[in-house]
């Protein structure tokens, strides 16, 4: 036989008599994703470097930072991203396919003896150019020659650090393998926190130095320029214990080693982090709003729209409204 117990029932108040169900946790507000301002992109971010314009280097942030709301706001505006045009332009030329993208391509042979090919002049009717797409010669012209000046210059990044180690040994660089650094730097007025990353060519041996390697194609400058300066001290920005940085220039013409001119530049020469701050404030209103994303995102002039959006962040105006 089972035998049941009655227990009486506690008294309840008026509130628990409501419901029994305890109460459902409030959950936590999702984190906020970061910000991310490239250390390489950073004088176009400030509008100060002369080969890229602030709207493509903005875009270059915001998919740095947040891939999905970049690429879902191409999508939803029917707007092609810069990246999948480079693609397509690459398929389509059969240059590129079969020189610049190639093991050991042809030009290669040509940009180390001094001259830059004769493709890359500003003659874009050449038949080089010319692909069975919609792409004009000019577009090919311009992509194929960015990408053979950038694979030019990261396969003689060892030599030229070899080079440095010759002219200054105390330092003992060493190539740094593609090492990714990040610093955060700031945060939004909406808590959006303000990273700053970026990758260096070369590191002296006690960490006090940090190395830059540019190749020059026709000649040495002799002189720091603007952009590569603010581009230099930001990468001192995520090395704290770093007090100066060499930034090297080095043109190699038909020699395997090349000629170089070696620039020191002491920590804090230049005043760029209230500018960069501001350019965070702006990129976290476009992480975070729709109607603004689709107003870049359509723009046909995004250079100047980015230029407003900062000048509102840095008269802490707020972002615009929806019009």
């Amino acid at each position: 036989m089972i035998r049941r117990s009655k227990y009486p029932t506690p008294p309840t108040s008026p509130a628990s008599s409501q419901s029994t169900t305890p109460p459902t946790p409030t959950p936590a507000a999702p984190a906020k994703c970061p910000v991310i301002l490239n250390a390489s992109n950073l004088a176009a971010l400030l509008n100060k470097n002369p080969y890229t314009n602030r709207g493509d280097a903005f875009l270059a942030a915001w998919k740095s930072s947040d891939k999905k709301s970049y690429y879902d706001a191409h999508n939803r505006n029917g707007v092609e991203t810069i990246e999948h045009r480079r693609r397509e332009i690459q398929k389509a030329s059969p240059f590129i396919t079969a020189n610049i993208r190639a093991p050991k391509p042809q030009f290669m042979d040509v940009m180390s003896s001094g001259k830059v090919p004769a493709i890359f002049d500003t003659h874009t009717d050449r038949a080089e150019f010319h692909t069975e797409s919609s792409f004009s010669n000019t577009e090919v012209m311009k992509e194929a020659k960015r990408l053979a000046f950038t694979r030019y210059g990261t396969e003689r990044e060892i030599c030229i650090i070899e080079r440095v180690r010759d002219i200054l040994p105390e330092y003992d660089f060493h190539h740094r393998e593609d090492e990714i650094v990040r610093r955060e730097i700031g945060t939004t007025t909406e808590g959006f926190p303000i990273v700053l990353q970026g990758k260096v060519d070369g590191m002296s041996a006690d960490g006090k130095t940090i190395l830059e390697c540019k190749t020059r194609m026709h000649k040495l400058f002799m002189k720091l320029r603007e952009y590569e300066a603010l581009q230099t001290t930001a990468y001192l920005e995520l090395f704290p214990e770093a007090t100066q940085a060499v930034l090297t220039e080095a043109y190699f013409g038909s020699n395997e080693s090349p000629d170089i001119n070696i620039i020191f530049i002491p920590r804090g020469g230049q005043d760029w982090k209230t500018v960069a701050l501001g350019v965070g404030e702006a990129l976290a209103w476009i992480l975070s709003r729709e109607h603004l994303q689709d107003a870049l995102v359509k723009s046909k002039n995004k250079t100047i729209l980015v230029q407003h959006l900062v000048t509102r962040a840095l008269d802490a105006k707020g972002p615009p409204p929806p019009e």
